[in-house]
This record gives C-alpha cells, structure tokens and sequence, in this order.
C-alpha cells in the first residue's frame, strides 16, 4: 500500500510540474485500477508537445516508470539513480523510502515536433574536408593524384527510355560478348529506363547479363519543372519496387537517376536522391567545353550553371555522386547531352570520326569520364549505327579505354586504381553474381490503367492491373488474386489457342444443329 501512495503522488507530481491538470476521475478509479494501467492513464492526460528527441515511456516496474525523461539537456531521472544522457556518466543517489525524485529544472518546450532540417547551402569547395572515398569536389583534377598516362579512360555508353522488342535485339547485338575490355570481360551498358511500354523481361535478362539498370520515370516523363519532392520520391520507390517484382532486379542495384531529356528540377529531385540514398545522378550536362570528373554534391559544382539551364542543385548533399552529361557542341554552335540529338552526317566514317573528335578530348585531356547518352530510335538510320560500332571497336583498340557502367565508374572514383593494376580492380571484373535468371519465354498481359488498357511484358506473374504509383506488384500491394488470365508471347501458345477457339465454335454449332 505504501508504494501504491508513492506512486500516485510521483506521477501526480509529474503531472504538475509538466503543466497538467490533475484528472479527478481517474483519482475515483484507484481501487478499481491496477498501479500500471492508473500510471498509463495519468501520463495519457498530460498533453506534452516537444520539438526533442523523446524516448517513448518505458515499462512500469514496482509501480513506478522505470525512467523520466525530465530535461532537454538529456539529464534522465530515476528512482535510483541520475543518468547524464549528453555525458554517458551515471552518478548513484538512494532516497529515502517515502521521498520524490527531484522535481524537473527545465520544462518540456510548448512547440510541435518538425521534419527534419533541410540540407545547408552548398559552399565552395573545401579539399582539405572533401576527402576520398566519400566526397570530391576537385571536378577538374584527376582523383588520387594519379597523371594522365597512369588513368584508365573511362567511356559510358548510356540509353534512356521504355526498353522492349523494338530496341531490345539492338542492345543485344551491339553488346555481345566478344565485344570486352582489356580484362576480357564483355563491355556492359546503363539504361535509364522509363516504365510505361517497357517489357520486364528484357529487362530480366539485360540485369541477368550484366547490364545497370537506372531510374528514368515511372510517373514522371519530362515534366520535371511542376514535380514536386514527394513526386520524385514516389518514382524511385515504385519503379526499384516494379523492377524488383516482375525483373528481379535487386533494389540495392538500382543506385541511379536520369531527369528525363536532363530536364533537371532542382532541388527537389536532388533531396529526393538524397534521401531514398541512390549513389548518383547524371542529369546535368557540363556547361563548358572542359571535360570534368564525376563530383559529389557536399559541395557546390564545380561550374557555374548557366541561366538559362534547368535548374541546378543548391544545397549540400553529401556522398550523392554526380555525373555530368559531356557536352557535344554542333556545327551551328548549340550543344547536346545527347549524341542522337547531334547533326550527323549519313556516313558510318564520318559518323565515327564526329564521335573520335569529342573523346579525343578527354582521352588527350584531363581523363574525365567520355559519357555517350542516346536514346534508340537514332540507331534505326543504319549509317549511325554502323558508325556507332565502328567507334567503340577503334575504342577497344587502345588498351588504356575501358567501357563501364555508371556504378562502376562511381567504384573507381572512390578507389582511384593505376593502369598497372587496373585488372584486378574488383568492381570492372566479370564475376560480379546477379540474382536475376535469364528469361526465356516471356508473356504479355492485359492490364488497365485508369480506364486505358495497357498490355505489359514479364517472365514472371501477370499483375491484376497495370503496376503504376503505390501499386507495386499490380495488385494494390497485396497478394495477387487467382486465378489470373497471361497472354503468352510465342506464335505458337496464340496459334493453339486460335485452334481451340475454333473447335469451341465448330462444337456449338454441331449441338445447335442437332437441337
């Protein structure tokens, strides 16, 4: 009984000093109660709004919370002993039986919890914090202080858009295996993929044989100036969760973004980044003729963008890597982040000649990074194509060139590796394991999307309805209903089932005949 009375006076104590009124009909209901659930209801009608870190209440132990939290200073109070939360000491203090703890020297602020702080301006670069392998901001300077003739020359063959049968033998024809970096190990690209019209089953096998696969859009299609945050961060979530499901594409492969026709927004898709912890971005184009190196953003980049540009990152965003667009500029003086964009000339030679010019710039230059961002409908005019191969067989020549993905460029940037060592760099080695199995016979389903009727492409379960924004799988996230309709892809699977229509049709005309 007599720990009962202290209870109740403690907490009633507490109560008061935190600015509660005492509840009178929970004083009427004691003997009714149990300590613990009198203890829980008397902190329930103290209404306390704090903007610190407050651990929840702990369990009831004798009769008594076996901790307050009683200051913002992080002093934490108990019946035995007084803890300094900021100093990690512990001094004991035993009171006397009957006595209170003592009363709180600071109230709880009367201010409602905020979100979290958003990122600081960027400043300049600082090299003397800005350290490897988790910043670098020298964006002009080859990492590690390595010379030019001792730094692997680094290409990036991208592609952005829906993957699926009108491009997707190309990319398996261009990318074949006898096509390898000086290691042996076949050179592999990165596709920035948008989700709409693209066949999940090419891009199974694309991820089954090496290739990176990156976010484009799942909702987002190049109206990037009215996104908003919390659209950018929908899309990263939904399009790692769809490729996951019908590609099984490891999520934690999927470390990068692509703004759709580098049509950046600004911060919001850069926070977004941020915080959904991608590894980088390549969405701003370099706005000089100066080859620069891949940069993260704790810092401001190391140009200026130009006005008239999509807008640029302005805070800090430490450890998000990003890789600049390089910059082709035509003969009528206007540049390009992509070389489909580029006025060509309708001849393989030429073709290839144009692209040697723009990497010899970099190759006989700083070493940055030469990235070549495309999109396929510029490969149907056969001279471009023919001149595109022949450009990355002149590459492989030189045996200081590598062709890599984006993640793997990241790697070496944050482990800047000689030439002589180069081989045995474990990120561009080909033994790299991928969950996902090659996919032989996919097949094609008939979803909806608000209304519109959309055929989609897997190897593996046809979805319900056309997986879109929070709904992942096809099914609203839950598990899918059965049984569920798949239209198989092979002329064969539709030649049979026209068969068994017709024999379905020629049976109910015999049996209406005879009635």
């Amino acid at each position: 009984m007599d720990i009962l009375i202290i209870t109740i006076s403690s907490i009633l104590y507490f109560s008061v000093a935190h600015g509660a009124e005492p509840n009178s009909e929970l004083l009427l209901s004691t003997e009714a109660s149990t300590v613990e659930s009198f203890s829980a209801a008397v902190l329930d009608s103290s209404s306390h709004s704090s903007n610190s870190t407050l651990t929840p209440w702990p369990e009831i132990t004798n009769g008594l919370p076996s901790d307050f939290l009683t200051s913002d200073e992080g002093i934490s109070t108990t019946a035995s002993t007084i803890t300094s939360a900021s100093t990690g000491t512990e001094s004991t203090k035993e009171f006397e039986e009957g006595s209170l703890p003592p009363a709180p020297t600071t109230p709880f602020p009367d201010t409602a919890p905020t979100d979290p702080p958003l990122p600081e301006m960027a400043r300049p670069c600082d090299q003397m914090a800005c350290r490897l392998p988790f910043c670098y901001c020298q964006g002009y300077q080859i990492p590690g202080g390595l010379s030019a003739n001792d730094t692997p020359q680094m290409v990036l063959t991208t592609f952005d858009g829906a993957i699926n049968m009108h491009n997707y033998p190309l990319y398996t024809q261009m990318y074949h295996n006898e096509r390898v970096n000086p290691n042996g190990c076949p050179v592999r690209a990165t596709f920035f993929v948008s989700h709409r019209w693209t066949d999940y089953s090419n891009v199974q096998n694309l991820y089954a044989t090496g290739h990176e696969i990156a976010l484009r859009g799942v909702a987002l299609t190049g109206d990037q100036l009215n996104a908003t945050y919390e659209n950018f961060t929908e899309d990263i979530v939904a399009f790692q969760q769809i490729a996951k499901n019908f590609a099984d594409v490891d999520p934690q492969d999927m470390v990068g973004q692509r703004a759709p026709y580098l049509k950046t927004a600004g911060d919001d898709q850069f926070l977004a980044a941020f915080d959904a912890k991608l590894l980088y971005d390549a969405s701003i184009l370099n706005p000089n003729t100066t080859p620069v190196w891949p940069f993260t953003l704790d810092y401001a980049t190391p140009f200026q963008c130009p006005e008239w540009y999509p807008p640029c990152p302005l805070l800090s965003y430490p450890g998000l890597w990003e890789i600049p667009a390089t910059r082709m500029v035509g003969p009528t003086g206007i540049p390009y982040g992509f070389y489909s964009a580029y006025e060509f000339p309708k001849n393989p030679i030429e073709v290839a000649e144009v692209l040697m010019k723009f990497f010899k710039a970099h190759y006989e230059g700083n070493r940055a990074p030469f990235t070549l961002n495309g999109l396929s409908y510029w490969f149907g005019t056969a001279e471009y194509r023919l001149g595109f191969e022949l450009f990355l067989e002149q590459l492989l020549r030189l045996p200081d060139v590598w062709i890599v993905t984006a993640s793997q460029l990241i790697s070496w940037m944050q482990r800047p590796t000689p030439l002589s060592s180069i081989k045995d760099f474990p990120a561009f080695k080909c033994d790299r394991p991928r969950t996902a199995q090659p996919c032989d016979t996919g097949k094609t389903c008939r979803t909806f999307l608000e209304g519109e009727e959309i055929y989609f492409s897997t190897c593996k379960r046809c979805p319900f309805t056309f997986p879109y924004l929070k709904n992942y799988n096809g099914c609203f996230n839950d598990p899918c209903p059965t049984p569920i309709v798949e239209y198989a892809d092979s002329v064969s699977a539709l030649c049979c089932s026209y068969v068994v229509h017709v024999i379905m049709l020629l049976l109910a005309l015999s049996v209406a005949i005879k009635i």
